[in-house]
């Protein structure tokens, strides 16, 4: 649902959800990691300087686990 919304309406999404989107990549169930990659995808342009956590958490979900 979140991952629709900004994929609409970027702008709608905040710092807050940008960082717990961030904390939920590393989640066992690949369910749970792709919507918020998709919100990620959706929304970096708007927060350029607060990825970090985010592309951390992106590049393990790359890793064969």
């Amino acid at each position: 649902m979140m991952e629709y919304a900004v994929q609409k309406r970027p702008e709608v999404a905040s710092l807050k959800c940008i960082e717990f989107v961030s904390e939920t990549l590393v989640e066992k169930a690949p369910r749970i990691k792709w919507e918020p990659a998709k919100v990620i995808g959706n929304t970096c342009h708007l927060f350029p300087d607060h990825l970090k956590k985010a592309l951390t958490n992106l590049l393990l979900n790359t890793e064969h686990r």
